[in-house]
């Protein structure tokens, strides 16, 4: 068996090499489709944040309609958005969504009156 590996060295060497080559590529591999994964769930959450800025503007025009309802017309626009575009979303990301997109509407568009209760 040393004699065999003696005489034939040059071939032994190319063969780890090429192991060792694959063992990179099958990494490589891996590391890039996880990296897709999260790159697919990151934009994901980034279109949802911008079908709820839309929703709530478009809920927002209905006055009529108290904040819940509102809501509810928000989510439902929300859902029907991510259908469209084959984004995957939970009940959880488009309800947080709304919610962060009302809060920042809120403190951007503070009227004086608002402002003073949080001065309070």
């Amino acid at each position: 068996m040393l004699e065999w590996l003696a005489e034939n060295y040059k071939l032994v060497i190319v063969l780890c090499s090429a192991i060792i080559e694959l063992g990179f590529i099958i990494v490589g591999y891996l590391a890039n489709s996880k990296n897709k994964k999260v790159a697919k769930t990151s934009q994901g959450i980034l279109n949802i944040l911008g079908y709820a800025e839309e929703a709530v503007k478009l809920a927002e025009k209905y006055t009529h309609f108290g904040k819940d309802e509102k809501k509810a017309y928000a989510v439902m626009l929300v859902k029907n958005m991510c259908m469209e575009n084959n984004v995957n979303f939970t009940e959880e990301q488009i309800s947080n969504a709304i919610e962060n997109v009302i809060t920042l509407s809120k403190k951007v568009n503070a009227r004086p009156k608002d402002l003073a209760k949080d001065e309070e």
